[in-house]
């Protein structure tokens, strides 16, 4: 698969450049938002007023405020109450996924965001009561972040899990038989794994993972002309893991198979080009790996597995490793 490029003039490049930097200095949050807003004030309990800013309204009421970075104080008010309340600042949804709007601009688009006070908001609607035992107000992506890392994730003793994941970008390092070593990189994969927990934080597993070396980042299809190497491996591994909330490690053994092929299929005999082959290797090693759980059934992580000793096409010590990027989803029973 051959990409040509063409050659840009020199006015056209520089058109492109000013248009690029012209983008990179603006953001979603500059660009769609206001410094001020409306922001719906009401309260369930009657003859209720608030105070914000040094202004009272009689609730309901939509209130103008300043977007800022700070805090907001609101009182309330009634005929023998005053309560008072504070509504944290959030970050607007507009600065944390409209920014991707702009792909290659987004991270100066953030970095230009991060200097404005537009990217805050109070929310939509400020409910007040004075029966509440609450009296820090959070809306938005703050509450859903705060809610996100303070949820716990126990595991009761006993529980079982079955484990699907994608190593989905791979890494190997081979040293065939009469070869040279190879260090070859690729996407995709298969794992399967079994998990007992005989605590709640931590857990055996049982699992085997054949991660392979596909050249593109997505399922398409893929041509090749003249003599490639390709390397894959088959890895079983059992581990002990440790759970800390969302955080996980574990550590163990593995058996590895690596394999490492050429592939010319337009090679006949005699040839000057490469010849196709294939050469096996079989070892015993270690396993790490480190998981951080995305969301309920789904986590994150890296696999790092050596191999150490070889025992087949001959004995000997030969490190050899795989190390992947894995896309996990367990699915949890009990017997």
């Amino acid at each position: 698969m051959r990409i040509f490029l063409s050659c840009m003039k020199p006015t056209t490049m520089k058109t492109v450049l000013l248009l690029l930097l012209a983008m990179s200095f603006t953001s979603c949050a500059t660009l769609f938002s206001e410094k001020e807003y409306n922001v719906r004030v009401i309260s369930y309990e009657k003859n209720r007023k608030a105070e914000i800013n040094d202004s009272i309204y009689t609730l309901p009421a939509d209130v103008m405020v300043k977007r800022s970075k700070e805090d907001l104080k609101v009182t309330l008010i009634g005929d023998t109450l005053r309560k008072d309340f504070t509504v944290k600042a959030s970050l607007r949804p507009a600065f944390i996924y409209g920014n991707l709007a702009f792909l290659i601009g987004a991270p100066v688009a953030y970095g230009v965001d991060l200097n404005n006070h537009k990217r805050f908001y109070y929310g939509k609607r400020i409910i007040l009561n004075a029966s509440d035992s609450i009296t820090v107000i959070e809306h938005g992506s703050r509450k859903r972040w705060k809610n996100y890392f303070n949820k716990q994730y126990t595991v009761p003793k006993g529980q079982w899990a079955f484990t699907v994941s994608i190593p989905y970008v791979n890494n190997f390092y081979q040293q065939p038989k009469n070869e040279m070593s190879k260090n070859n990189s690729g996407f995709f994969g298969l794992s399967l794994g079994l998990e007992y927990y005989y605590k709640n934080n931590r857990f055996t597993k049982l699992s085997v993972a054949s991660p392979i070396d596909f050249d593109l980042p997505i399922i398409a299809p893929l041509d090749k002309f003249d003599a490639y190497e390709t390397t894959r491996a088959t890895a079983f591994t059992i581990t002990n893991n440790h759970k800390f909330n969302r955080l996980e490690f574990g550590y163990g053994l593995s058996y590895a198979i690596h394999t490492w092929r050429v592939v010319n299929s337009d090679w006949e005999f005699p040839s000057n080009e490469e010849r196709p082959r294939t050469k096996n290797s079989q070892s015993f090693g270690l396993t790490a790996n480190a998981y951080y759980q995305l969301l309920d059934n789904l986590s994150l992580g890296v696999v790092y597995t050596p191999t150490l000793y070889n025992v087949f096409p001959e004995s000997r010590f030969a490190y050899q490793h795989i190390i992947s990027f894995d896309v996990l989803y367990r699915l949890p029973f009990k017997f």
